[in-house]
This record gives structure tokens, sequence and C-alpha cells, in this order.
């Protein structure tokens, strides 16, 4: 018994040194990326279908991260009737907008918008009047920083106007 009592002291004196606990480390950083502080969630664009009586139409989309967008000239505007621009733009990037210009679509024709307005790219459909055109062929545009965007304006006359809008 004198031999297990002596093991005994021996081993749990062995255990006791004069050097301080070990202090606990802080955890290695995390390598998940972290997200913007100035990104949102994107909102997912719906393109609306084509109306009755539209003039053209500008949809861009982002493709293997570069804007990408088709330009539809229907027919021309018509001498004495009132329009209308639909659009709606999307992005990641918080407080980003596009510009809206309608403008003549002729070869030569000037480069000054006839319509300009700004849509915020958050994912709320903007309509806005566009009033009389002149009796030519138009196109609508879609400027600014389009990286990082889903956006689509229609031109149509004002009777076509989605109902609730």
């Amino acid at each position: 018994m004198a031999t297990l009592l002596a093991v005994l002291a021996t081993v749990t004196l062995a255990g006791c040194t004069d050097d301080p606990a070990p202090q606990p480390r802080p955890a290695a950083p995390s390598q998940a990326p972290s997200a913007s502080a100035t990104s949102t969630p994107p909102v997912r664009l719906k393109v609306p279908p084509a109306v009755a009586g539209e003039v053209a139409r500008r949809v861009l989309v982002e493709k293997d991260g570069h804007p990408q967008g088709t330009t539809t000239v229907r027919r021309g505007a018509r001498a004495g009737q009132e329009y209308w621009v639909h659009a709606a733009c999307t992005s990641p990037t918080s407080g980003k907008t596009l510009s809206v210009e309608v403008r003549g679509a002729e070869p030569g024709a000037s480069a000054d918008a006839l319509v300009a307005f700004e849509i915020p790219c958050d994912g709320t459909p903007t309509v806005n009047g566009a009033g009389e055109l002149p009796a030519e062929s138009v196109a609508v545009y879609l400027s600014g920083d389009q990286s990082d965007v889903s956006a689509y304006a229609v031109l149509a006359p004002t009777p076509s106007l989605p109902e609730g809008k």
C-alpha cells in the first residue's frame, strides 16, 4: 500500500508546475467571404410581354458577368398619339439607377433625347408619360453603369397601358 501511495503522490506532483495555465487563443478567422455593405439581394425582373401598338423596347440582362442587351423597334410613332414608357431595373448594388431615353432611330437622327428620366434599380416598375412623339421611327435606350443590372424599357401608346398602372 505504501508503494501505491508513493506512486500516486509522484503522479499527482508531476502534473503540478509553476508555469501558468495556457491561455485560450482566438479562433482562426473565417475564410468565408463577407457580404458587401452596399449589396442587397437581387430582385428577379420579369420583362412584360409585348403590348398592343408597342413601338420599341430595350432589354438588358447580365450574362456571365457582362451586360447584354437587345433593342426591338416594331413600328414608327404616329402623329397625335400619346405614348408612355414602362421600365424597371434590378441590381444587387444599392442605390443604382439607369437613365431611360427615347430618341430617333433613323440613320442620321439627332442624338438628343425626346424624353429622358431616371429609374431606380430596385425592381419597382416605373411608368412615365412620353407625350406626343414625332411621326418617325424611335427607340428606347438605357444608359448609365450597366454592370450587374437587369432592366427593360417599353415604349407604347397610352391606351395600351397595363391595368392598374
